[in-house]
């Protein structure tokens, strides 16, 4: 009896179509890529906690039920606001 080994070079169908759809959702960033990572900050809007992966080209937000990805050439406007109620904490808003 002989056993073959299947050659790993060979892309099948579901192989192409992740690759276009990762190329035309501009998705193709590595773990590699990540400038800075942030952890467990407390978010608004999508409410909840998210860790953050900072890019070159797009912000990822990553909690434990979804995932955003902001492309920073979408942001128009950014704003660091302090708390009424305290100077330590500062909420930074994007548009």
């Amino acid at each position: 009896m002989e056993a073959e080994k299947p050659e790993q070079n060979i892309k099948g169908g579901a192989d192409i179509l992740n690759e276009l759809i990762l190329s035309k959702a501009n998705l193709t960033q590595k773990a590699s890529d990540i400038i800075v990572k942030f952890s467990d900050l407390p978010f608004i809007v999508p409410r909840g906690k998210y860790n953050c992966d900072l890019y070159l080209n797009s912000m990822r937000m990553h909690g434990p039920t979804f995932n955003h990805i902001i492309q920073y050439k979408n942001i128009s406007k950014a704003f660091l606001l302090s708390k009424p109620d305290d100077v330590i904490h500062k909420q930074f808003s994007l548009n």
